[in-house]
């Protein structure tokens, strides 16, 4: 049996949308990373992208794998993380450079606050939000090195 075109488009574009909501189901905290995959395997430009607050770049393996990002720029201050970037970097050899520095509105020392939930330590202060909703407490401070995306460029 054939389907006409427009059944087919119509059909193409459901099972699309179900596989995408599908994801987002399964593991909503995933979704920005989901939307950012999506918009990738749809352009048609090779292109460079920024990371910032790279953590440990569990990521980079499913934004290569689209081969539209020609190269990514790491921003990661925290030195355990960036010990787990460098490794990935013998990977990706080029491909990746890490900045060793927070992105801030201004260049020079900056307190960073290190939480119990893993990844999510930041230059800002923990809100009343993420503390009662998620029981989440700042484990430690210290200061890195901040910089501007301006001045980077």
């Amino acid at each position: 049996m054939l389907i006409s075109n427009k059944i087919y488009s119509f059909l193409k574009k459901l099972f699309f949308i179900k596989d995408i909501y599908s994801k987002i189901l399964r593991y909503p905290w995933d979704f920005p990373e989901i939307m950012l995959l999506e918009y990738l395997r749809k352009s048609n430009n090779s292109l460079t992208m920024f990371i910032i607050g790279a953590y440990r770049g569990e990521e980079l393996e499913r934004i290569f794998k689209t081969k539209k990002i020609s190269h990514i720029t790491l921003f990661e201050p925290v030195p355990n993380n960036v010990n787990f970037l460098k490794e990935k970097k013998k990977k990706y050899k080029d491909k990746i450079k890490i900045v060793e520095k927070a992105v801030s509105d201004f260049d020079g020392k900056i307190l960073f606050n290190e939480t119990s939930m893993l990844g999510n330590g930041s230059i800002l202060k923990l809100s009343e939000l993420a503390i009662q909703s998620h029981e989440i407490k700042q484990t430690e401070s210290f200061d890195v090195e901040a910089i501007k995306l301006e001045t980077y460029c």
